[in-house]
């Protein structure tokens, strides 16, 4: 669980930082990685 709260905080953290498209792709990918 507290692996997913650290995820979710990333992913947080990320979208307040992203404001185009690369650090979005840059997300993308760690989802990918993540899920993997």
């Amino acid at each position: 669980d507290s692996q997913i709260l650290d995820f979710m905080r990333f992913v947080g953290d990320n979208k307040t930082y992203a404001t185009n498209t690369r650090p979005l792709q840059l997300l993308n990918s760690r989802l990918v990685e993540y899920e993997l």
